[in-house]
């Protein structure tokens, strides 16, 4: 009875193991759509222990600064039913939040939208700002990929990727901070996948280092691609000079 089970564990994890080889070669099938070149500000080393050799890396994005500066304002009443959410329900029923929806996001790096909400910054924080913020900016959404592929196509300054947009109803204003007429407020919450694993032969460029809560300059640039079904994997890794 205990051979037959540890025979049963076995061939599950055969199973699941050839499913996801299988998951990833689909999705790279034909090569990547996207590769750009990014640095530790955007994808920041995430936390491990001692004892856990492999190495992951995070996308990150300035969200919190620019939703205050601007509170996503490019992401409006229209784009918001296009992705599905009933704009008229949720004023009706300011309490009563509509479920998050899937979405494809494009993120401009270090382009204008970057130097737009940096020259919102205060004077006295805009030096540190500029050495460690993360210089991707959200700029657009979409319900399918192929309309922001087609909208953005310089690869090197915008990548697409795919996303969480949750919708409140809210009547204060993070920039008066004060109450005011009911509007509605969008959030970009979070990109799927959000943890990248960083292969074993690219990782001896970041294995050694830490994961500090900030960083002033980066201490290295990873070549990111995404495939098919936007899914990310790096493919190169060097130190910054």
């Amino acid at each position: 009875m205990r051979r037959g089970a540890i025979l049963a564990a076995a061939a599950v994890i055969v199973i699941t193991n050839g499913v996801v080889l299988m998951e990833v070669a689909r999705n790279r099938a034909g090569g990547a759509i996207e590769t750009i070149q990014l640095t530790e500000r955007e994808l920041p080393l995430n936390s491990r222990a001692k004892e856990d050799s492999g190495v992951a890396v995070r996308l990150d994005w300035e969200r919190f600064n620019v939703f205050v500066a601007n509170g996503y304002s490019w992401l409006d009443r229209t784009k918001l039913e296009a992705l599905g959410f009933d704009c008229a329900r949720a004023f009706r029923e300011p309490k009563r939040s509509p479920l998050p929806r899937p979405a494809f996001v494009a993120l401009e790096y270090a382009g204008p939208a970057w130097e737009q909400w940096l020259m919102s910054v205060p004077q006295t924080s805009r030096a540190l700002q500029t050495e460690m913020s993360s210089r991707l900016i959200p700029v657009d959404v979409a319900k399918a990929a192929a309309p922001l592929l087609q909208k953005y196509p310089d690869r090197g300054r915008y990548l697409i990727v795919r996303a969480v947009v949750q919708l409140f109803v809210t009547t204060f204003d993070p920039i008066t901070r004060q109450q005011g007429q009911a509007r509605l407020q969008p959030s970009i919450s979070e990109a799927l996948p959000d943890t990248i694993h960083v292969p074993p032969s690219l990782s001896d460029a970041l294995g050694n280092l830490q994961s500090p809560t900030n960083v002033a300059s980066p201490r290295y640039t990873l070549t990111l691609s995404y495939g098919r079904h936007f899914e990310p994997w790096i493919v190169g890794s060097a130190p910054t000079q």
